[in-house]
């Protein structure tokens, strides 16, 4: 795979993603990481991205050049509300790239 900064590659054993910047010889970085160490890193770039100034937007993206990526049927659980403050429950929903993704749905909110 590649994008215009980075090249990734998987391991031949399946156990370890490689990613390479953009550049040759010298100039060039390279990375490997297991699947504990990606889902950290994962996590780590994800809190970054909620940071900066420019939001994620509040619509999904009807890009034509963006290819949509989406999980049939995928594994999902809802539990009560961990906290006493929000009255409501907890959705898990399981994407295999991302892990289990959490939602806090207040009550009033689906009879929007």
């Amino acid at each position: 795979m590649m994008t215009g900064h980075f090249r990734i590659a998987i391991s031949s054993a399946k156990d370890q993603v490689y990613l390479r910047t953009a550049g040759n010889g010298a100039s060039e970085t390279r990375f490997s990481f297991t699947a504990t160490e990606l889902d950290e890193l994962i996590a780590i770039l994800s809190d970054a991205r909620a940071q900066l100034a420019q939001l994620v937007s509040s619509e999904p993206s009807a890009g034509a050049n963006r290819k949509e990526a989406f999980e049939i049927n995928p594994a999902w659980k809802i539990t009560g509300s961990p906290h006493e403050s929000v009255l409501g429950v907890l959705l898990r929903i399981r994407h295999p790239g991302f892990g289990w993704l959490r939602f806090m749905i207040p009550f009033e909110e689906p009879v929007r």
